[in-house]
């Protein structure tokens, strides 16, 4: 239950920033880092999913580094659970596969 009350929250929230996003006040990027934050803490197929975007997208990918950047510090999970999609870097698989 707890679960899903989660995704519903996380759901919410981002689509609230993606609203907010076309206010006067740019508060939508909060938003968008802490629904983005939410959804992959809460569920692995969506964290996958979100790399794989990340992958094939490199301007997606800049932009959500800099919202991380950004919120590291005033929000420690946003950090946390965006650095779970970050692309894999070749080096950084081969080290995986030893």
């Amino acid at each position: 239950m707890r679960h899903y009350l989660l995704l519903s929250v996380a759901w919410l929230v981002l689509l609230a920033g993606i609203i907010l996003l076309f206010s006067p006040i740019p508060i939508g990027i909060l938003f968008i880092g802490v629904g983005l934050s939410l959804l992959v803490s809460t569920s692995d197929a969506v964290a996958l999913r979100l790399r794989g975007y990340r992958e094939r997208n490199e301007k997606f990918s800049r932009q959500l580094n800099r919202i991380e950047d950004r919120l590291h510090h005033r929000l420690k999970f946003v950090q946390v659970a965006m650095h779970k999609t970050r692309p894999v870097v070749p080096s950084e698989r081969d080290d995986r596969a030893c």
